[in-house]
């Protein structure tokens, strides 16, 4: 009996020991001070509308590429070239595929409503700083603030993005979307709202 009674209490004290141990990795998860989801403000980063409008998608600002008003031959002479392929998605919207990239644009207002970067062939220019899919998120804080502010909303999905916009306008984004897991740019998205 006396065997047994020290049996239960060294289990009992193993079992008290782990879980406390697993307790206490459970707390550290995520606590990395390298974790910008664990570290950074969350919100949007305001610049001016001259800087906004001055940002450039491999070489060309939205002004340039609205000029083309979603017009083939435009687009393939006075922007990206010969896109690898073109879609039209109704009787409204002309998709350009340049490989993994794409530019979508609304023929009817002529104007650009996406563009999505996913390789590091195109880059993207914000306040003369050239930012690339594959970049990490200090390279960014390095380029432009360690304040730099965070997007990240865990139910909607694990990633986490750095937006730029300017005051006057709720309508237009550009959301620069990290891996959560490596903070490395995967993909670089403008768009618009008709």
């Amino acid at each position: 009996m006396k065997t047994f009674k020290t049996a239960s209490l060294l289990l009992t004290a193993i079992l008290f020991l782990i879980a406390q141990t697993a307790i206490a990795q459970q707390t550290n998860v995520g606590n990395d001070e390298n974790n910008p989801i664990e570290t950074q403000e969350r919100g949007t980063n305001v610049i001016s509308k001259n800087v906004y409008n001055s940002i450039t998608f491999n070489g060309y600002t939205i002004s340039e590429i609205n000029a083309t008003e979603g017009n083939e031959q435009a687009v393939q002479q006075q922007l990206w070239g010969i896109p690898t392929s073109v879609e039209e998605q109704g009787a409204r919207s002309r998709v350009f595929h340049f490989g993994n990239n794409k530019a979508a644009f609304n023929t009817e207002f002529n104007h650009a409503t996406n563009i999505l970067i996913k390789d590091s062939q195109w880059s993207l220019i914000v306040q003369e700083q050239t930012i690339r899919v594959g970049d990490t998120f200090l390279s960014l804080q390095q380029k432009f603030t360690e304040d730099l502010k965070i997007r990240h909303v865990p139910m909607i999905g694990p990633k986490y993005a750095v937006s730029f916009n300017f005051d006057e306008n709720e309508y237009d984004g550009l959301l620069i979307y990290f891996n959560p897991e490596t903070h490395k740019i995967q993909e670089i998205v403008y768009f618009t709202n008709p």
